[in-house]
């Protein structure tokens, strides 16, 4: 399989869940497997991609957040976004996560979101 087929899949794939792919900052083909890198700070997208994936593993680093998981043709691909150092540490995230700890972000960001 080549790179195009494998951004065909991952395109099919977000089409089936009704994923925003213009939320995609960067693809890569690194292996072992394709890298998704989110727009940063987009940790509702993160979230819906996380929910779409077969097997998730998610995990929060120092300044972000990563999912590992299948897509439905059964590949893997690694999932990433920035977050804000701030974010992770006031609600204790580090390690292996639970996907409801994405959860929490996604609130706090909308609650704290100014609108016009």
């Amino acid at each position: 399989m080549n790179s195009f087929d494998m951004m065909h899949r991952i395109v099919e794939h977000a089409k089936a869940w009704g994923l925003d792919v213009d939320g995609l900052s960067r693809l890569t083909f690194h292996a072992p497997r394709p890298q998704l890198r989110l727009r940063d700070f987009e940790y509702a997208l993160f979230q819906d991609w996380a929910r779409h994936l077969v097997y998730p593993l998610v995990s929060a680093t120092d300044t972000g957040l990563v999912v590992v998981g299948q897509l439905m043709s059964g590949h893997a691909v690694t999932v990433s976004v920035r977050a804000l150092p701030a974010d992770l540490k006031a609600y204790g995230l580090h390690g292996v996560i639970a996907l409801g700890h994405v959860a929490v972000l996604v609130e706090h960001q909308r609650g704290t979101r100014v609108t016009a």
